[in-house]
């Protein structure tokens, strides 16, 4: 008999691949382009396909179901940097920003191809940041009211329509990220020869798996701090603070992954960085626009706290060893 994590998992699988069909039919109906409908269906069988391999605990067809929703990101979010949005209603609002994730998105594939464990935790960030982007905005317009109009016969605007629509595409394909590529079993399918010097990453210790958790918060709040400078600087006062938090990341990201002690506490540094500019930003918000800043400072804030944590592992790691 399948496990009940196993149930809850492809639950929230098809779930979210029958939200999105339904809202096709619903909101957008026989009017929407050839785009929306082959997005829906590729979604809808890539989580049907998804379902099936966590229930037989196929990696390598989990895999291959992450490889292809790699191939369908970057087609979306490359054609919108092309200027061919294929999404009825823009999530992003800059076409730098798509580029930027259509290089992470094909990147994450070839290190998915190459079995690289810095792959996996990129998608895995990826898909996590996409699922709370989508469950904050679509905690703001859902409501009992707007479930009874989509069930019964009444028309929805066109605007929600298409707005609810493709936030439940993003949302839903995030959500199958962190399905597909979640567990242990998945993660010894990147395991490493002991020869291989990223073997370091699958050692059993708390102070590389805080190493981990931080890489893949600030992945998250590096991303968002980019989609803030280059879309929405609610506060412009933080604006290039943002712009070189992100790019600081890289820096640190690129030292981590290459192994150096530098890199470790370039990300403590960036962490720090992060949890000032969420108090910053919140600080200088007002008005309407003091909800937008809280919406990124979520991802700020916990990328410092995740900084936090690794610190005190460090301290923690340095005083047992002295």
């Amino acid at each position: 008999m399948p496990s009940i994590g196993k149930l809850v998992v492809t639950s929230l699988v098809l779930l979210g691949t029958s939200m999105c069909g339904f809202l096709l039919l619903r909101c957008l109906g026989s009017w929407a382009g050839l785009a929306p409908w082959s997005l829906s269906v590729a979604l809808v069988g890539l989580g049907l396909g998804g379902a099936v391999a966590i229930f037989r605990a196929d990696v390598r067809a989990r895999l291959a179901l992450t490889l292809a929703l790699l191939a369908v990101s970057v087609l979306v979010v490359g054609a919108h940097a092309a200027g061919y949005g294929l999404l009825p209603d823009d999530p992003w609002h800059s076409r730098i920003y798509t580029a930027v994730l259509a290089t992470l998105f094909s990147t994450a594939g070839v290190g998915i191809v190459k079995r690289r464990p810095w792959s996996r935790w990129a998608v895995l960030g990826l898909g996590a940041c996409g699922t709370l982007c989508g469950i904050m905005n679509l905690s703001h317009v859902v409501d009992g009211r707007l479930v009874a109009t989509l069930v019964s016969s009444a028309p929805v605007p066109a605007w929600l329509g298409t707005w609810l629509w493709s936030h439940v595409l993003l949302t839903s394909a995030s959500v199958a990220f962190l399905v597909l590529l979640a567990g242990r079993r998945t993660a010894e399918a990147f395991a490493v020869p002991a020869s291989d010097p990223a073997v370091v990453w699958g050692v059993p210790h708390a102070l590389v798996a805080a190493v981990k958790v931080t890489f893949v918060a600030q992945l998250v709040a590096a991303s968002m701090s980019l989609l803030y400078a280059l879309a929405q600087p609610v506060v412009p006062a933080t604006r290039t603070s943002a712009l070189l938090l992100a790019v600081g990341f890289a820096v640190a990201a690129s030292a981590t992954l290459a192994r150096k002690t530098a890199g470790v506490l370039l990300l403590l540094v960036t962490g720090a960085g992060f949890a000032a500019q969420a108090t910053a930003t919140l600080l200088l918000a007002s008005g309407p626009l003091a909800g937008t800043a809280a919406y990124y400072a979520v991802f700020w804030g916990l990328a410092g706290l995740a900084s936090i944590g690794c610190g005190l592992v460090l301290a923690r790691t340095l005083s047992a060893r002295a």
